[in-house]
This record gives structure tokens, C-alpha cells and sequence, in this order.
């Protein structure tokens, strides 16, 4: 799992606040203060970030508003870069980063985030077309 998410570690893990019932209320609490439609975005989304999170939710018996969808960004730069066999890493959100403004990416999940959306943010109106196209439902996956 570290290898796929780019520096996930227990030990990491085991200094944050366990994923429990109040957060799972704070995720819900926030996404229905947003204007509908929602679109959770993450890079690997659909191998990693969104099974996890439906997990962990359904663990705790909660489900995300109905109208609540996800897009996976690695699909998107797969498509858009349009590489017949990249090198094995290729698509790293990291080396996406560095690929597009020449600096190196820290791997830390706030900093991730914010490289991520700016690596989005370069495409526009490209990359919201992809979404529309690609996303789906968060509670069907």
C-alpha cells in the first residue's frame, strides 16, 4: 500500500486521530454545507482512496449524500499524456508534478492535495470535461 500511495505508513497512521464515527459525521457534516453536485477527486481513486474510504464508512454504518460522485485523476492524465508504455511510475502524482512545474513534490497528504488540484487546474476545462464524462455515484462503487 505505501508503494501505491506514494508514502503511507503505519507509523505515519498511528499519529493521527483514528478514523471513527465523529469523523466520519465531520465528512458528512462538511459535504452537505457544499452546493450539489459533489465530486470527490483523488489520484488512484478508484484502486485505492475511494474502496477505503466506502470501507471505512460502511464499517461505521454511514453513507455519503446521495449526488455525491468521484473521479479518478490517474485515468485522466493516462488519457490526456496519451503514453503507449510508460515507465513503471510514470503516472506518480509525484513525478506528474515534477514533470509539469520542475520542482519536487513533498510527500505529505496536505501537500499531495494541493499538487494534485494544481496539476488539474493546468488542464481547465479539460480536465471538468474528463470529470463530467468519468465520474460516477460514490455510494455505487
Amino acid at each position: 500500500a505505501s508503494q501505491i500511495s506514494g508514502g503511507l505508513y503505519n507509523n505515519l497512521l498511528e499519529m493521527e486521530s483514528k478514523f471513527d464515527k465523529e469523523t466520519a459525521q465531520s465528512i458528512l457534516l462538511f459535504l452537505k454545507r457544499l452546493q450539489p453536485p459533489i465530486c470527490l477527486v483523488a489520484h488512484n481513486g478508484n484502486r485505492f482512496d475511494f474502496g477505503l474510504l466506502k470501507n471505512k464508512l460502511k464499517a461505521l454504518e454511514t453513507m455519503l449524500p446521495d449526488g455525491t460522485y468521484c473521479v479518478d485523476t490517474l485515468t485522466f492524465f493516462r488519457n490526456v499524456e496519451n503514453i503507449p508504455n510508460p515507465p513503471l511510475g510514470y503516472f506518480r502524482l509525484v513525478n506528474i508534478y515534477e514533470r509539469y512545474f520542475h520542482v519536487p513534490l513533498e510527500i505529505n497528504a496536505e501537500e499531495k492535495a494541493k499538487a494534485l488540484l494544481k496539476c488539474v487546474i493546468r488542464h481547465g476545462p479539460g480536465f471538468v470535461q474528463h470529470a463530467e464524462m468519468k465520474c460516477v455515484e460514490f455510494n455505487e462503487i
